[in-house]
């Protein structure tokens, strides 16, 4: 086993609610910003990335909102505004929350030289992730793999090279950047990737269950928890059922705690790695 270099590592269970708190004010701070700025400036960077709920590192109260004005016009100079010029005609400016937004794709090539590359990927995952439950009001998908790569094909900005690496590792049915660490994780520290978001039927072709991570050659699933059962009676009650449903399908389970995931995370690698080896690995094939 080896330890992967460093990939992004804010792992907090409360991370939707925090970003939901945190658009409030975000929020306030761009419609007042939107009262001067000019008809072709839109907001875009990790700003447009926090409009859109993109999975961007923690914000705070002295970050500079992202405006970014088409060339040949100069970016806007204001205080408490970074501001950018753009040449990319493939942009396209939407409206979010009432504001002028650069499009979710155009956004990920953005992020390209303002995140990390566990970040990168992990708001690619958030892209392309089709959810379960459709909600009516939300753009979900944003976009495909197959789309986002034909953004990128024709991009020549600066950040390309981070973009296509990214790119590379973007998983569909990933449910939070917490899965797409420990996605990296794994596979950076010389374990097989697991598949994602894998469906689990029955005889008759009906649905069983979902993993979120599995190697289908060892039947061994592996969960992101984050130890929401310790506040909820209702979810504990749920872990123990879905153990019970995965030992009835001959599936093993590793559920790896946020805590294993601190630091470099080679506790997380340990715990799978372990389990693997119980299950036959590398005798047998993972995949």
């Amino acid at each position: 086993m080896r330890v992967p270099p460093g990939v992004f590592e804010s792992v907090d269970d409360g991370s939707d609610a925090r970003a939901g708190a945190d658009l409030v004010p975000l929020l306030a701070r761009c419609h007042a910003y939107a009262t001067i700025m000019r008809s072709s400036q839109f907001f875009s960077h990790v700003t447009a990335a926090r409009l859109w709920g993109l999975p961007v590192p923690p914000w705070s109260p002295e970050e500079l909102l992202d405006v970014a004005e088409p060339a040949p016009l100069r970016a806007p100079r204001v205080a408490g505004v970074r501001g950018h010029q753009f040449e990319d005609v493939r942009v396209r400016v939407l409206e979010r929350h009432g504001l002028r937004v650069a499009d979710p794709v155009s956004t990920f090539l953005h992020l390209a030289r303002a995140v990390d590359h566990g970040r990168l990927v992990a708001v690619g995952d958030h892209l392309v992730r089709v959810p379960r439950v459709p909600d009516p009001e939300e753009l979900r998908p944003f976009c495909t793999r197959a789309e986002l790569a034909a953004r990128l094909d024709g991009h020549r900005g600066r950040g390309r090279r981070a973009a296509v690496l990214a790119l590379g590792r973007v998983r569909d049915g990933v449910d939070s950047p917490q899965e797409t660490r420990l996605r990296l994780l794994l596979a950076d520290g010389g374990l097989p990737e697991p598949l994602t978001d894998v469906r689990v039927t029955d005889e008759s072709g009906g649905v069983v269950t979902w993993l979120d991570m599995f190697y289908p050659g060892l039947r061994l699933a592996v969960e992101y928890d984050g130890q929401q059962h310790r506040t909820s009676d209702r979810q504990f009650a749920r872990d123990g059922e879905r153990v019970e449903q995965l030992r009835r399908l001959d599936i093993g389970l590793v559920r790896v705690e946020r805590t294993a995931m601190s630091g470099s995370g080679v506790a997380a690698l340990r715990a799978v790695e372990s389990r693997m080896r119980e299950h036959g690995w590398p005798d047998r094939s993972a995949l």
